[in-house]
């Protein structure tokens, strides 16, 4: 991590936790590395990745949380911290299966977003509409636009899933090797 008041935070509960760039960390060393939310603003993803899959000892597991791509609000809706230069990539199942199998990994995907679909239809379709999570007047809202109250219930319902579940706008990713 790069802030030491985390690293602190995170040792006083027992756990291994460093403030080193990561290329100075032993080899095969770990059996669990995190990153949560880093991944989608590194210059060199698919070098940032090998980097901890080297740190890996044999049986390690990363761990490893982004946005979804696309967002919920990202149908109708454009957000430029979504986008480079904050953002420089995008990342979805099909991009995590891609990096994993050139660095010789299988990932699993776990759906850390726990909203309903109508919760998710409520918010795209609030950002659609007023480019916020608007929705003190929902009811209303839908009956003066019915339209792209029903494109975003299509959208949401046309997402990605885990299982039967449909994707939020994070995932958690677990990447092993093979």
């Amino acid at each position: 991590d790069t802030t030491l008041e985390s690293i602190k935070k995170a040792q006083s509960k027992g756990i291994e936790a460093y403030q080193v760039p990561i290329e100075k960390l032993e080899m095969n060393d770990f059996d669990v590395v995190v990153s949560f939310h880093c991944l989608e603003h590194v210059s060199d993803p698919l070098g940032f990745m090998n980097e901890i899959k080297e740190r890996l000892n044999p049986n390690g597991e990363i761990m490893i949380t982004t946005p979804y791509s696309p967002m919920n609000v990202d149908y109708f809706w454009f957000h430029p911290l979504n986008h480079p230069p904050h953002h420089t990539l995008r990342l979805n199942k099909s991009a995590y299966r891609k990096i994993a199998s050139s660095l010789g990994l299988e990932a699993t995907f776990v759906n850390v977003d726990q909203l309903s679909f109508l919760s998710m239809v409520a918010t795209c379709f609030a950002f659609a509409l007023h480019g916020k999570n608007k929705r003190d007047k929902l009811g209303m809202d839908i009956l003066k636009n019915p339209i792209l109250f029903a494109k975003s219930f299509v959208k949401i319902a046309l997402r990605d899933k885990i299982g039967a579940q449909i994707v939020g706008d994070t995932i958690l990713v677990k990447l092993r090797r093979k």
